[in-house]
């Protein structure tokens, strides 16, 4: 069994992300490489009463018809499994849900880790030892999150991609997914460390 968790931070929606794994093509080849579930966390996003990332993914999802196409069923309904919801068919699942407080557990299942660039979320899967691809959130203001995403790169603890990279038929993205799945892309295990590791790479990223 492979699976893949898409993690896109708690706070703001990173639509990017959500419009470009969540679409037919993009579950079609994932299918094809033999991966049968996509947990995907979409973000927390809350303004006032509305849940912003839960609408704009509930909306894409819609959209997508990747539920019609892939003859994805709900198992059971979102009011009894809290914010988790669960698609099904004889070859492919889909969770979905808006933040967890268990995101370890979800990491620890998975075969690769697609992240955004936050810090956090990169040191979590890496100390869990995931093969991981980690993507810029381009529309955020001074952040710093190319640069972080660069330096982990640079070390060969990840693989990292902007929007840009993931766009066109043979986009370098989707390739080294293949890649990492069959192990022709070797990752450096991140090291148990006392944070020094961590504290460099900011360091090194802030004062370049």
């Amino acid at each position: 069994m492979i699976s893949v968790l898409v993690t896109t931070g708690a706070t703001v929606t990173f639509e990017s992300l959500i419009l470009k794994l969540i679409n037919a093509d993009l579950i079609e080849q994932l299918i094809a490489l033999n991966v049968d579930k996509l947990y995907f966390q979409y973000g927390n996003e809350i303004k006032g009463s509305q849940h912003i990332s839960r609408n704009f993914f509930v909306n894409h999802l819609s959209k997508s018809g990747i539920v019609e196409k892939f003859n994805l069923e709900m198992i059971g309904s979102s009011k009894q499994t809290g914010d988790v919801e669960h698609y099904k068919s004889d070859i492919f699942e889909l969770i979905t849900f808006p933040y967890s407080p268990h995101i370890d557990d979800y990491i620890d299942k998975a075969s690769v880790v697609i992240t955004h660039a936050g810090t956090g979320s990169i040191v979590d899967a890496l100390t869990l030892r995931k093969k991981l691809m980690v993507v810029v959130n381009d529309q955020l203001m001074d952040n710093h999150q190319l640069e972080i995403a660069q330096e982990f790169s640079k070390s060969n603890y990840c693989l990292a991609y902007e929007i840009k990279d993931m766009e066109g038929d043979n986009n370098r993205f989707v390739s080294d997914l293949e890649k990492l799945l069959k192990d022709e892309i070797r990752l450096k295990k991140f090291p148990n460390n006392d944070g020094t590791i961590i504290e460099s790479i900011i360091y090194n990223e802030l004062t370049s």
